[in-house]
């Protein structure tokens, strides 16, 4: 992986210098606020622009003097200043349609922004597509009930223009290609679903370069709980996606692929830092050399962001609250705990939508709970 930030050299062997998560956690933990993405309004039906686009934010990093880092990443957005990492929270109703039009311009730079494992399945113009820098990009609505050709298959991707700036249209398309404005029916109860990047063999670094966003879906069984006061709305309706990332020590993002590579938190047997090398098999290195990037089988940051912000904190009101939990990780499970016993936690929906009745998960009766639900990776 090619950064601009010191390296140090463990056993004989160059590694790029990574922020430590744990010493970031110390000292910085709760210091920044949870970001809100913005919510785009479609309970009425309309048509919605959405671009990918590479920007810049603060992700909560700090250097070792207490200066703020800022992260290159990607996200969504209606313009370059409504571009953000998770994208804006679309609000949908059951039974309205709404069309997205996902755009794939020269808002994304030419080239990836983390290294690419070609030797994937994926079609001969896939690869001479990403060979020439350019990017796949598709969206998905997780848990949307949409028509085939709406979806987001992984093979309906579709690149930045090859023509030049102004010029309408993708340059290079997937074989399952059909458009990239997708309507949406929202014909399916209320749910909280999200939307993320889905091209064919590129997924995993699409969405932790930041292509994701909430879509939450309301049909009005939800509204009548919500009039009722059953269940809470507005500032009290929070998103909370969970993700575990790894940065370089100048804060960018690090997603091991080269052979020397470290697997963040993963010691072998002599205490030394495990590498991709160690996990991938000696044969892909002698089919593809030593230098060629490689996916690896799993993927675990050891900084964990909600709503791309490292360790957030949230003032809240007194008051019930509704989090939507997502997890965004690649491969990490969470187990989410309360520290404070005497707050009741009442489990009410899934991605599927809401439950037939109400779990209690935490009683507020002052005694730690000894089963907590865990949270589930993508």
């Amino acid at each position: 992986m090619t950064v601009t930030t010191d390296a140090s050299e463990v056993g004989g062997v160059v590694m790029v210098a990574l922020l430590d998560g744990q010493t970031l956690f110390d000292q910085h933990k709760f210091q920044s606020a949870l970001p809100i993405p913005k919510v785009i309004d479609g309970t009425h039906g309309r048509h919605i622009t959405l671009q990918a686009r590479e920007i810049s934010e603060f992700l909560g990093l700090h250097d070792p003097d207490g200066d703020p880092l800022y992260t290159t990443v990607w996200g969504y957005g209606t313009g370059a200043g409504n571009t953000s990492y998770p994208g804006p929270t679309i609000l949908a109703s059951e039974g309205i349609p709404i069309t997205v039009s996902w755009q794939n311009n020269y808002k994304l730079p030419l080239g990836h922004l983390l290294p690419v494992d070609t030797s994937l399945h994926m079609p001969q113009s896939e690869i001479d597509a990403l060979n020439s820098g350019y990017v796949p990009i598709v969206t998905h609505l997780h848990g949307g009930h949409n028509d085939s050709i709406f979806d987001g298959l992984p093979d309906q991707w579709f690149t930045q223009s090859r023509s030049g700036h102004g010029v309408n249209g993708p340059g290079d398309v997937g074989p399952k290609f059909v458009t990239s404005s997708m309507t949406y029916d929202n014909d399916q109860q209320a749910a909280t679903l999200w939307y993320h990047d889905h091209a064919l063999g590129i997924t995993r670094l699409n969405v932790y370069a930041g292509l994701a966003g909430f879509y939450v879906l309301q049909d009005d069984n939800r509204l009548d709980l919500v009039h009722q006061g059953v269940l809470p709305s507005g500032s009290f309706d929070i998103g909370m996606a969970i993700q575990d990332r790894a940065f370089t020590s100048d804060g960018q993002l690090y997603y091991p692929a080269y052979q020397h590579d470290v697997l963040p938190g993963q010691f072998n047997e002599d205490g030394l830092p495990m590498t991709v090398g160690d996990v991938v098999p000696q044969a892909f290195y002698e089919a593809n050399g030593d230098t060629a990037p490689s996916i690896v089988p799993e993927f675990f940051g050891d900084t964990i962001l909600v709503n791309g912000m490292a360790w957030p904190n949230l003032t809240v009101s007194a008051g019930t609250y509704e989090f939507r939990l997502l997890n965004g990780s690649d491969s990490r499970f969470y187990v989410l705990r309360l520290d404070d016993p005497d707050v009741k936690v009442t489990l009410v929906g899934t991605d599927g939508g809401l439950l037939p009745h109400a779990v209690t998960i935490m009683d507020g009766d002052g005694v730690q709970e000894q089963r907590v639900p865990r949270l589930g990776s993508r």
